[in-house]
Order: structure tokens, then sequence, then C-alpha cells
């Protein structure tokens, strides 16, 4: 844990530089910032029509009216601009902007009545005027572009009417100064309200003294009310009566004379965030400023998260995701969670701009989250590979394919580390091996023993059962752990009625075994020194298993179980009372059982009658009735000659005829040897 988790802190670390780097050393997170910004400002869509806002537009209806009424084609003569201003100052409106630039003259008579018109308006004009750049090899020009003296001093006000796209040609923001001069727009405000103060705005950063805000479309081309220059010259007739009264009136071309403007001197439209994923239809510079002088004029500013913001949400962004890499157990949902963590934030920060206009540059964070997630998931993947390749490696030979493979799918299931655990244990001796081995050469010892563990070791990995040592010719397994396995008891039983099974077919062993089972609650874990340890069960329950296997003597029993293991596995088996026992070394003592057989269709019935016969013996013998105990026995020897059991009952009952034990007597048996 302490290795993922300084390998999760370099992760984030690393996830951090790499979006860092990226955001100073190539446009492209910039680029999707902007893209995300733009499907945000979709997604929000339209706003309601500004009330005091109104867009004249230079459009091919008016151009067609002039030409074929008129014989005027493009571009007009002035005079229809005089009389533009005359029909609006008659109409009420409080202020004309002219997003044309009028620097060259024209007819000295249209001129001249253009400015008429102007002075003697009683609301203000404001007149376009640009920057004209001349960038050579050795310097940088730059002029003001104004419109035509006689304009000028007919009371003419000349402002500034550029739009600066970003890198990708979508306007998104707009500069209220160039160069500390007036624009186009934050004339009109100064001269519908106040000054305004830059302090009570958000700015989106200063260009050298220069405020910038982002723009607040109110929505498609059209979002802003426009009429044709033809309607508006004749608005009492095309009109109604009071659209313009005590209006911000903005003048320009429109998206629907692209060509011909474009042929006469550049087309003065634009891509929009809100439009670019609308059906790609570019909005006119004159639409744009008046989205610009409504965002200013309702107040409705588009607020972008400071730095020191964005620094603490990719952090915090971060860690979640890092934290729930380290806490979370299973790999599959180590990635859904964080992943809806990291897509939670993008949601949230979508809501926070439909909601709040409120712009957070969710990308960055977004980005270190994901590569955050990435670095993590292949780490931990590569390091649950190689836990996986040494659980398989411990455990192969000790336990069953399918609990390797159970293993291998889920290591958390592994309990590795000294935890408490209820578990079967057996424990399987050869009996009198002493014997066996002076008998034969230690070559042919030696591949008697292999052919015998590989025998037992396949009886218990196949009944899920994990092979914890080998001690001399002896055996120790263990169920229910360290894969937990509620049905324990009953596989251990079934291993050890399949061992002896076995044994008894493969003649050419010359073994017999005897096998202790006892379950219970013991500590598992690896034991040892650091550098050669062993991993096993210890406790009581532990110990008791390995006395039992010993008892087997005293009744010459083959398989003998605790009370505990038989309480865990009625009706599964055919088991036997044997008596109530103190083995060595334990102060309590343990009602032990006989395991004669498997509980199925298949059990004889004269195993049956053999055990339903022995249990009347031992219930007469618990009655401390010896003589009826001792005839019983007789009895059920006649009937089944060959139960040891029975016959070391016939004993016990024929010394005790004859020399009672004390009137305090327990029926415990004390077992003097291990």
């Amino acid at each position: 844990m302490k290795r993922q988790s300084i390998a999760a802190l370099v992760f984030l670390i690393l996830s951090i530089l790499i979006v860092g780097l990226c955001s100073l050393f190539t446009p492209l997170i910039e680029q999707i910032e902007f893209k995300n910004y733009d499907f945000m400002m979709f997604l929000r869509g339209t706003d309601q029509k500004p009330e005091n806002l109104v867009i004249v537009a230079i459009d091919r209806f008016s151009l067609d009216v002039f030409e074929k009424e008129l014989g005027m084609s493009w571009p007009w003569d002035r005079t229809v601009y005089a009389d533009l201003i005359e029909s609006l100052t008659e109409a009420g409106a409080k202020v004309i902007g002219f997003d044309v630039i009028f620097d060259l003259p024209s007819n000295p008579d249209s001129d001249r009545r253009f400015s008429e018109a102007i002075r003697n308006s009683e609301i203000p004009v404001v007149l376009a005027s640009t920057i004209e750049k001349v960038v050579t090899k050795n310097y940088l020009f730059e002029k003001q572009v104004l419109p035509i003296e006689v304009l000028m001093d007919a009371g003419g006000i000349p402002a500034l009417s550029m739009i600066s796209p970003d890198r990708d040609a979508v306007v998104r923001h707009a500069q209220l100064t160039l160069n500390g001069k007036e624009t186009l727009v934050l004339a009109l405000y100064r001269l519908v309200r106040e000054t305004l103060d830059f302090s009570e705005i958000p700015i989106l950063d200063l260009d050298i003294n220069d405020p910038k805000i982002l723009i607040n479309y109110v929505g498609y081309p059209h979002g802003i009310e426009t009429v044709s220059f033809f309607q508006a010259l004749k608005y009492k007739n095309h009109l109604p009566k009071n659209i313009f009264h005590n209006q911000v009136v903005l003048v320009g071309r429109s998206e629907s004379i692209h060509d011909l403007v474009a042929r006469a001197g550049g087309a003065d439209m634009f891509n929009s965030p809100i439009t670019l994923l609308g059906g790609n239809q570019q909005i006119p510079g004159v639409e744009v400023q008046a989205n610009i002088f409504n965002t200013i004029s309702k107040r409705k500013f588009i607020r972008k998260a400071s730095s020191g913001l964005m620094v603490f949400l990719t952090l915090a962004l971060g860690i979640a995701v890092s934290i729930l890499m380290l806490i979370i157990p299973k790999s599959r949902d180590k990635i859904l969670w964080s992943m809806l963590v990291v897509f939670g934030f993008i949601g949230l920060t979508w809501f926070g701009f439909i909601r709040f206009d409120y712009w957070i540059l969710g990308f960055q964070p977004f980005l270190v989250g994901l590569i955050t997630v990435a670095l993590n998931t292949v780490y931990q993947y590569q390091t649950s590979e190689k836990n996986r390749q040494k659980v398989e490696q411990m455990l192969r030979g000790y336990v069953s394919k399918d609990v390797v493979e159970t293993i291998k799918k889920d290591p958390t299931k592994l309990k590795l580390g000294g935890v408490e655990v209820t578990a079967t244990v057996l424990f399987s001796d050869i009996v009198n091996f002493s014997e066996v081995s002076e008998n034969v050469s230690p070559h042919e010892l030696s591949s008697k023993l292999n052919d015998y563990f590989t025998n037992m070791g396949d009886v218990i990995m196949h009944n899920q059962g994990m092979i914890n040592k080998y001690i001399g010719d002896s055996i120790m397994a263990i169920w229910g752990a360290p894969l937990k396995n509620e049905n324990h008891a009953v596989l251990a039983c079934q291993a050890a009625l399949e061992m002896k099974c076995k044994l008894k077919e493969r003649e050419k062993f010359g073994f017999r075994s005897r096998y202790g089972l006892n379950s219970g609650t013991m500590v598992a874990g690896n034991l040892g020194h650091h550098e050669r340890m062993e991993y096993t069960v210890i406790g009581d329950a532990v110990n008791l298993a390995s006395r039992l296997e010993g008892a087997n003597k005293i009744f010459g029993t083959a398989i003998m179980i605790s009370e505990t293991t038989e309480k865990r596995v009625q009706g599964h088996f055919i088991t036997r009372q044997l008596d109530i026992i103190r083995v060595r070394g334990r102060f309590h003592p343990v009602k032990v059982y006989e395991l004669v057989a498997a509980e199925n269709r298949n059990t004889s019935d004269k195993v049956r009658e053999m055990v339903d016969s022995f249990k009347e013996i031992l219930e007469t013998y618990s009655c401390q009735n010896w003589d009826m105990a001792y005839k019983l026995a007789r009895v059920h020897l006649s009937a089944f000659p060959n139960d040891t059991v029975a016959n070391v009952y016939m004993s016990r009952c024929q010394k005790y005829i004859g020399a009672p034990p004390p009137a305090n007597w327990d029926g415990v048996y004390e077992l003097t040897q291990k």
C-alpha cells in the first residue's frame, strides 16, 4: 500500500507536469478549452432579445430595392445615410452607431448632405474607425483610420470598431479600449449612460492597458431585433410605431450581402461560439458589436475562474482520483468511480456556466484526472500481474487450479497476513511408517512417498483444499484459508474419505493412513524468517486436529473428527460418536466422532446398522451399566467382527466390571500419548 501511495503521488505530479507543459508550449489545450466553451454556450441556448437595442441591416432586400427603384447600386450614395439619420431622429432613437467606415471621400454633395444630417441631428452619431497596421521586417507602423473630416467636423464621434477573433477564428472576447482609445461599444455606452467603471466588471485579462471581456451572446444570428435599412427609412409604413423610440441603433452590414461586400472590400462576417455548433452560420460584425453592448448594458458578464482556483481544482480532482484508485479494491470499480468523478467534474463546470455564467477551464483538471487514472491503472495492473504470478507460483502444487484462478481474478480474497479465520484442518499420517521404511531401499521409499503424496495431494486439491506442508510422512491441509469457503468442513471430510478409499484401491502403496480433522477459529498468516517465510495456520484448533490424528490409535479408526466438525457436516456424512477424550496438553475434554461414510443412497444398509448398533453400546456405557454394555458389545461384534471400536469398549467394560472407576468419574478418557 505504501508503494502504491508513493506511485500515486508521483503519477499525480507527472500528470500536472504533462498538462502544464502542453498548456505552455502547444495551443492544443487552449483550443480544446475554447471548444468546450463553445459547447457550453451552445447548451445554454438563447436569451431574450434586448429591449433597448435595434440593428439596422444593410441587407439583400435593401440592395435590391435601391437598385430597382432608385437605380442605385452598391456602394450607395451617402445621401441614404443622411436620410436614415433623419428618420431615426424623427423616430426618437437615443443614439446611432455606424459600424461602417466612411474613411474615403465620395461625391462632395453627398458627403455634405451626410454631414448636415449629422450636424442637425438631435441625437449623437458615432462613426466607426479602425487601426491600420503596416508590418515590415524592421518596424511596425500603426495608424488610426478615421472617418472623413467633414463628417467629424459635423459632430460625428469617431470610435474604433475592430473585432479580434481568437486563434481559431471564433469571436469570444471583446476589447473595451484599443491603445487607450474608445471603442464603438464603449462610446455608445458612455452616450447612453455614464463612464464605465472597469473595476466593477470581470476583466478577462489586460492587453497592455486595454481591458478585455467575454461576450455574452444573446443567441443565434438575429437574436437581437434587426430591421432592413430600407424599412428603417420608411419606418412609418413598414415597422411598428415605436420600434426606434429611446433605442440604441446600430447600423451595419448583414450576412445576406456577404458575397457583394466581399467583392467590395472585405466581408464583415464572423464565427461566434453559439453559431459554430448551430450549423456553422456566421454572424455579422454589427451583431457582434450589439452583443458586446448588451453584455455591458445588462451587466450580464461571463466570469472566468481565477488561476488560483484552477490550480486548486486541478489538485483537488487529481488527489480525489488518486485516493479512489488506492482505496477501492476492485480494478473495475476503481476505474468506474474515478471516471464518474472526472466526468462529474466536467458536468459541474457545464452547470456553473449555464446557470451562473461562470467559466471554469474544465479540460485541464479533466485531463489531469484522466492521465492520473490511466497511469495508476497501468501501474496497478502491472503490480497485480506480478502479484498474481507470485501467488500462482506460491499456490501451484498446494491448491486446486480453480482456487488459483479465483485468487488470480481477485487477489484481495487472499489474506496472507496474520488474520483470524474459521477453517478446517486435516492431519494425515502413515500407520507404522518406520516399519514400512525398514523393508525397502531409500530409493524405493522415496518413489513410493512421492507417488503417495501426489495421489493424496490430488484428492485434497480436487476438494478445494490447500496442502499446507509435508512433515516427513505426514500431510497438513487446510480448508477455508487462505481463500474463504463456508463449506470447508464438508469438503475436508469428503477429501478424507476419498484419500482413505484411494489408499485401499492402490494396494501397491502398502500404506494405511490415519486422519484427524477439526474445525474452528485459528490464525492464518506468513510465519518464519523474513527471508524464508511460510504460510500456515496456528492455534488450539490446529493442535487438536493433530492430536485427533494420533488418537485414532486408541480406537483403531482411520478418520477421527471433532464435535465442531461433526456439527458442520451433519446430513452430509454418517458419523458415530467414539468417546469424550482429553488429549495431552489440553485441559478441556472434547467429544470425538468417527467419519464412517458419505450420506447418500449408495451407502449400504450394513453401515447404518453398524452405527445404530454401536450407538446403543455407547449409551449403555455412558450410564455405567458395564455388564449390559459388555453383552451388547459381544452381540455387536458377532455381527460386525471387524469393528475395532466395539472391541475397545468391550475391553473397557470388562475392566470396569472388576474395578469400577471412581464415583466422581465424568466419563472422559484421558490420552496418555500424542
